[in-house]
């Protein structure tokens, strides 16, 4: 059962982050992501600055999926890009303990889109092989890319019917498939 866990902030409403554990799924179990009395101050004009996180702490455990949830202007997509790029105005962010390794932040931390960027008319098994195609090595197998895809459809809890039923949306697919 995923755990939900209620992310400290100051802003007017929580941020949730919800870990589904992955390697009671085949899922990666190597990475566990620290961020520690993290504050993220953006520019605003004329010279003004605003706080947008203040003293986030949290972990994200090795072998875990996780949601990062909240209402509109939370800081939901600041915290995903400090996460991706290890910057912060102040606090700290790790990985294993470890001062961040910036270069290699993209490949370790994945976000997806809030909006609808599915393509219509295909399978959830299909969408996976597709993304898996773009975002695995190019040196991954055709074996390597079904295992991840299966991987994921696993620590999902999708079952077979699941993963061969259509996503997208329907009034794309409608006009997709004349």
């Amino acid at each position: 059962m995923p755990e939900a866990v209620t992310l400290s902030s100051s802003m007017r409403a929580p941020l949730v982050g919800t870990n589904i554990n992955a390697t009671e799924h085949g899922g990666p179990s190597a990475v566990r992501v620290g961020v520690v009395d993290v504050t993220q101050t953006v520019a605003l004009r004329r010279g003004a600055k605003r706080k947008i996180l203040d003293r986030i702490s949290f972990s994200f455990d090795p072998g875990t999926m996780s949601a990062v949830m909240g209402p509109s202007g939370a800081g939901k997509t600041t915290l995903l890009n400090t996460l991706r790029s290890g910057r912060c105005t102040s606090g700290t962010v790790t990985l294993n303990g470890n001062p961040f390794p910036r270069r290699a932040a993209r490949q370790l931390i994945k976000t997806i889109p809030q909006d609808d960027i599915l393509l219509p008319g295909l399978s959830a098994l299909e969408m996976l092989s597709f993304v898996a195609r773009l975002a695995l090595p190019r040196a991954a197998t055709n074996a390597e890319r079904a295992e991840r895809v299966a991987s994921v459809l696993r620590m999902l809890h999708l079952t077979d019917a699941d993963a061969h039923t259509r996503i997208g949306s329907v009034r794309r697919c409608l006009t997709a498939f004349p």
